[in-house]
């Protein structure tokens, strides 16, 4: 009787056994075959109910196409997981369709679709009168860092009036950094004493009292003074009006220029000028009685800065 030796069901000979064989090794041929049948399905332990039609059906590994629905056991916890639609719709909820536009108005240009990177910019002639007030936008107040209505209507920024009708100085010590001219302005101040009147400048540490190159005349005598910006007064008949300028030149450098008129026809006018650099940013101001003994007694002054 011919016997082949199979180890799984595709070795097994469907010839055998031959009808001219004995049944002597009938047992053997029985054998055979179940030891191929367990060799070729070594983990079935139980029925299969796959029909043969579904058994041909199954998707291989690598690829087919599906014709159900496939659902997950949960969302991916993996990059190379698949996503469950709830993940999917989750992730995208708060994306911005890429057909969406971002329109230039005028003045503008630029925008586009959400495709790509888009870049708004002002185009020429973009901002005129219509937008803003002619000459109203300096460079002190886009520097300020708070453009308002308010400060776009007016050119210069207005301090505090203070009384000069009593006291030997008068301060203003929050000037912002980025102003580089202050305009102090004299409403008709005099003093009790023949002394002078002057101005100080500072920085964070402090006034400073020295080192000033300064001279004024109020066409009766001329002095010089070192320890700020002499504004000529000797007289105490006389109440000054007039304008003490301070222009930045570079740096912390301060040039002060004084014009003024007196109360008296014999000597109508009070000019000076002088200039001074302060080893910091000037943050204030003091306008001041010379010697300490006189002191205010009439009229107001008030700064102007940009």
């Amino acid at each position: 009787m011919a016997l082949e030796s199979a180890n799984y069901i595709n070795e097994l000979n469907s010839a055998n056994p031959q009808s001219t064989d004995s049944v002597a090794q009938a047992d053997d041929h029985i054998r055979l075959i179940k030891a191929a049948i367990k060799n070729t399905f070594p983990n079935v332990t139980g029925p299969v109910t796959k029909t043969q039609a579904q058994i041909n059906d199954l998707l291989e590994k690598s690829g087919g196409t599906m014709t159900g629905l496939l659902t997950l056991s949960g969302p991916p916890s993996s990059n190379l997981h698949a996503a469950t639609k709830a993940y999917v719709d989750t992730a995208d909820a708060g994306k911005v369709d890429s057909t969406r536009t971002i329109t230039a108005g005028t003045g503008l240009t630029g925008g586009g679709d959400l495709s790509a990177n888009r870049t708004l910019s002002i185009s020429n002639g973009g901002v005129g009168s219509t937008q803003i007030a002619d000459n109203a936008v300096t460079t002190a107040k886009i520097n300020n860092g708070a453009v308002t209505p308010a400060k776009l209507a007016e050119p210069l920024t207005v301090g505090t009036a203070q009384a000069t009708t009593s006291g030997t100085t008068k301060d203003y010590d929050t000037i912002p950094s980025w102003v580089h001219r202050i305009t102090i302005v004299f409403n008709n101040v005099s003093l009790t004493s023949n002394g002078d009147l002057a101005v100080q400048i500072g920085d964070s540490g402090g006034l400073e009292t020295t080192g000033y190159t300064s001279s004024g005349t109020n066409l009766f005598t001329g002095t010089t003074l070192t320890t700020g910006y002499l504004i000529r007064m000797s007289n105490s008949t006389f109440a000054i009006s007039g304008t003490v300028t301070l222009h930045n030149v570079s740096g912390n450098i301060w040039v002060a220029s004084v014009i003024g008129c007196t109360n008296n026809a014999s000597y109508p006018a009070v000019i000076g000028g002088g200039v001074k650099e302060l080893s910091a940013t000037l943050d204030r101001l003091r306008i001041l009685s010379v010697d300490g003994v006189g002191t205010f007694d009439s009229g107001s002054i008030n700064i102007f800065y940009e």
